[in-house]
């Protein structure tokens, strides 16, 4: 059996972070006790529609906890269908298959009454025994479970998990009442850190609605009309040898594509002791290749990989924002089929309107303090993030 354990310096099965009230060890439970596993089922859902709400990875990935109402995904199936792949209140559901083994087999929970179904991409834990559903949930979540879950993922470069290595596992469980404890007090943190998600998200909808307003609506005869090169300086990007890639902070950190962007940040995964095409920190980052039309900043000096091109201009606080605006309409000349991507002519070429140097810059102040108060949110809620999950491996074990 896989055991996901620790204890405190006197070797005893108790968390370093307790309630007061409770004593005792925690149980030694198999996860088999409590849950009976089943795949998903294989069906194409719609986003919209009607039918069987139709719960995937991305619902187990991006949500806190899944509920009806949250889950977008529906599926036309019979009766009989829907009895065999039904999920019910306080069913764990993992995900089966990853492309990383960071991510193989994350777990969320199932809190609404309403019954609703699973993906082929999904494995439900049926609850069969006694436990809080939120707890388990987080239980799950801490470093000592998932390193025993991703150590059970197998595979070279797809890793996938499946039923009989989850029976492996087992897990240490206080009484129902501790559970409950446990449970109420994540939920409200939970709950925090859902409304600064949905806050920055408000945020970022507020200033697209601003930014259209200007880009697309508000301009004048005064606004010439010119191609984004006659402005911009575009530098194209070029991957290095991959031989010269490294983790280890050799040369330049290397930015392929959005896999090394986050937040409209450049945050690298790997260095190139070789770099070709470099960009200066603060430059334009747009991604060429699918997803077409990302705009970035870069923070720091980079090597650029055939993903992206730079782009600068004599203000490029405002080019950046006009593009951000813009983002969606790079789909409109965007050439391939499975994978896209957009020329160097194609960016040069780009129609855009833009007033003169003064308007310019004052939209650029303007627009780059929503970009600021946005910032500085996510800062905070990431701080919650880090809080939380340092208070899981106080109160688990």
């Amino acid at each position: 059996m896989s055991n996901v354990s620790s204890s405190n310096s006197q070797g005893v099965r108790v968390p370093k972070l307790r309630f007061p009230g409770f004593e005792g060890e925690w149980r030694e439970t198999p996860i088999s006790d409590l849950l009976d596993f089943q795949n998903g089922i294989n069906a194409a859902a719609e986003k919209y529609g009607s039918g069987i709400k139709y719960i995937s990875v991305s619902d187990i990935l991006n949500l806190p906890y899944i509920t009806y109402d949250t889950i977008k995904g529906l599926v036309d199936i019979d009766g009989n269908t829907l009895d065999n792949f039904a999920v019910n209140y306080g069913d764990i559901l993992f995900q089966r298959s990853s492309e990383t083994q960071e991510d193989i087999g994350h777990s969320n929970v199932y809190l609404d009454s309403k019954t609703a179904t699973f993906g082929g991409f999904v494995i439900r834990g049926r609850k069969i025994g006694e436990y809080n559903p939120v707890f388990f949930k987080h239980l799950l979540d801490t470093q000592n479970a998932r390193k025993v879950i991703t150590r059970l993922g197998a595979g070279a470069q797809h890793y996938n998990i499946g039923q009989d290595s989850l029976r492996t596992i087992q897990l240490y469980f206080p009484k129902t009442e501790e559970q409950n404890k446990i449970s109420e007090l994540l939920l409200l943190i939970d709950k925090k850190i859902s409304l600064y998600k949905i806050y920055i998200e408000l945020l970022k909808s507020y200033k697209r609605g601003v930014s259209n307003r200007i880009f697309r609506d508000m301009y004048d005869s005064s606004w010439r009309t010119i191609c984004l090169g006659d402005i911009c300086s575009i530098t194209m990007g070029q991957s290095p040898d991959s031989s010269s890639y490294n983790t280890d902070g050799i040369g330049l950190p290397l930015v392929q594509g959005n896999a090394d962007i986050t937040n409209g940040i450049t945050t690298p995964l790997r260095y190139t002791s070789n770099p070709t095409k470099i960009c200066e920190s603060g430059s334009i980052i747009l991604s060429v290749r699918a997803p077409v039309g990302t705009v970035s900043r870069a923070n720091q000096r980079v090597c650029l990989g055939r993903g992206v091109c730079a782009i600068t201009s004599s203000n490029t606080d405002f080019i950046y924002q006009l593009l951000l605006c813009y983002q969606d309409s790079w789909k409109r000349i965007e050439q391939g089929g499975t994978f896209t991507a957009i020329s160097g002519d194609d960016i040069s070429f780009f129609s855009v309107a833009v007033p003169d140097c003064e308007l310019q810059n004052r939209i650029a102040v303007f627009l780059s303090q929503f970009d600021t108060k946005i910032r500085n949110e996510d800062i905070i809620l990431q701080s919650l993030q880090k809080q939380k999950s340092a208070l899981l491996q106080q109160l688990f074990i």
